[in-house]
């Protein structure tokens, strides 16, 4: 497994170079090099995806903007399905659900 921070060091580091000034761009760009460089699909892990949006959620405006930025980094993963094997994303979110049975 080899974990990449999308700055220029680790970039360069793994013989990358990313021409793309926006985060969502050099996320896409780093998935196809990698699958390139590798010859196979790429697998992406990302771990908790929300926290951004949770750490700002009091403040709804910087939670939107949060929001905005994660949504576009991640439709990456939808565009970049060639070069994908597999992706996982954990958050830090609990949920619950009720299960109510229907009446008979």
């Amino acid at each position: 497994m080899i974990r990449i921070d999308l700055d220029a060091g680790e970039v360069r580091r793994l013989g990358l170079t990313l021409h793309n000034q926006s985060l969502s761009g050099r996320f896409g760009e780093l998935i196809c090099a990698a699958a390139v460089q590798a010859g196979q699909r790429a697998v992406v892990l990302v771990g908790e995806y929300d926290k951004p949006i949770l750490d700002n959620f009091a403040d709804r405006e910087t939670a939107a903007v949060m929001r905005d930025t994660l949504r576009s980094f991640y439709s990456v993963l939808k565009l970049a399905d060639t070069d994908l094997d597999f992706v996982l994303l954990t958050g830090v979110s609990k949920f619950s659900s009720t299960y109510s049975r229907p009446p008979p």
